[in-house]
């Protein structure tokens, strides 16, 4: 029988010798039936400033639309030193779809790159509705708020309770750690794209996120008399805030779990709460598993596997944020995991050792994919994560 929320237990029965083990909860929703998908709104956020292949980008916009069905909308804003909403929102009609593609190519370029202009402009478009904002830009504001930490604060507070994602794609040279950051905090995914063919894989993956979102502002709720809950770093945890979670994607959330009184049976309470943008009703799942001591100590490797991964995308946080490229490629060779995909990724990251900034973007990538749990790639290397999430569209844009 399907499960859309289960926890998992580390053993099946606490080890003798030990007072602390895992537990995950997995979220895991059937995959959303084509018919069943509302009206989705697209807006792209263009940087048209001289220091981006406007030609390409555009161009890789208009090959995004077939995709889109009629019931859904697009909007185009462009920004370089001002701020244009060159198509308003327009249903995606096959005779729309004409009008829109003339109207992207007719898009000028120059001047500055007032970056924030622009992204507060999309944000204000997209009040009352469900969107996603795909920015496509070289992420480097040379105008207007120029303190990224500044301005992605500002993001952040401007769309909390709203229900806008914001996705972003980086190509060529571009502010890696500015749009990583940027949709970190609004929910979307970083998309670095390593050549021209890549683009439409990468829409194929925001494209699959807004197709296939059912449950939006997910949280869980956790307690035991006999336990107490905490991250990683033994930080104490009540409450977990999970947010988006899209139709057959593999959403685990760990806790550490440490006795802190004996008992026959150690229970773990928890509560699921999210809403459901497919049939428009609030979900709350309540569920209870136990575990006691013993000696069957054998363990679920799914939890294993994802503690695992975990421990590694620790490495590659700190090897991100190394303060030189030597430093980083020293964490990421001495970075070893039995996870074949993971390996695979990390030997590519020092395959990749060409450039700092290619070193950046493709670790801002994949440890964004390991921590989210989402396929936000544009290649085909070794997704370990390919769901729905980057969907129809990806394979069909590619080989069109």
């Amino acid at each position: 029988m399907f499960k859309m929320f289960k926890l998992h237990l580390q053993y099946e029965e606490i080890p003798r010798d030990t007072n602390e083990f895992h537990s995950m909860i997995q979220i895991t929703p059937k995959r959303v039936k084509y018919d069943d998908i509302p009206p989705k709104n697209i807006l792209y956020l263009l940087d048209v400033s001289g220091s981006v292949d406007i030609e390409m980008v555009k161009y890789s916009i208009i090959q995004s639309l077939p995709f889109l069905r009629e019931e859904d909308e697009v909007s185009v804003i462009s920004f370089s030193t001002e701020t244009s909403v060159d198509v308003p929102w327009t249903k995606c009609t096959y005779e729309n779809k004409f009008k829109i593609s003339n109207d992207i190519l007719n898009i000028t370029s120059g001047g500055w790159s007032n970056i924030s202009n622009g992204i507060f402009h999309a944000i204000e478009q997209c009040m009352e509705r469900e969107a996603h904002i795909i920015v496509l830009s070289d992420g480097s504001p040379n105008s207007g708020i120029t303190n990224v930490d500044r301005l992605i604060s500002m993001v952040k507070n401007t769309i909390h309770g709203t229900n806008t994602r914001i996705h972003a794609f980086g190509y060529g040279k571009h502010e890696t750690e500015f749009l990583r950051e940027l949709t970190d905090a609004c929910q979307g995914t970083y998309n670095y794209i390593c050549s021209r063919e890549e683009l439409p894989v990468a829409y194929g993956s925001v494209l699959g996120a807004a197709m296939s979102l059912c449950l939006q502002g997910v949280s869980i709720q956790v307690e035991s008399e006999t336990l107490m809950f905490t991250d990683r770093d033994n930080k104490p945890v009540t409450s977990k805030y999970v947010g988006d979670v899209y139709g057959e994607e593999r959403k685990q959330v760990v806790l550490k779990c440490h006795t802190i009184q004996e008992a026959d049976n150690f229970d773990i309470n928890y509560t699921i709460k999210g809403y459901n943008i497919i049939t428009g009703e609030n979900v709350t799942f309540s569920g209870t598993e136990t575990i006691k001591r013993g000696d069957n100590n054998k363990e679920n490797e799914t939890v294993t596997k994802r503690v695992e991964e975990l421990r590694v995308v620790e490495k590659l946080k700190e090897a991100r944020s190394a303060s030189t490229l030597e430093r980083t490629m020293d964490i990421l060779r001495h970075t070893n995991t039995p996870l074949e995909n993971l390996q695979k990724d990390i030997d590519l990251l020092i395959s990749a050792h060409d450039t700092e900034h290619s070193v950046k973007s493709l670790l801002n990538r994949v440890e964004q994919e390991y921590s989210n749990q989402r396929d936000n790639r544009s290649d085909d290397y070794v997704s370990e994560y390919y769901t729905s999430f980057r969907m129809w569209t990806s394979r069909e844009v590619a080989h069109d």
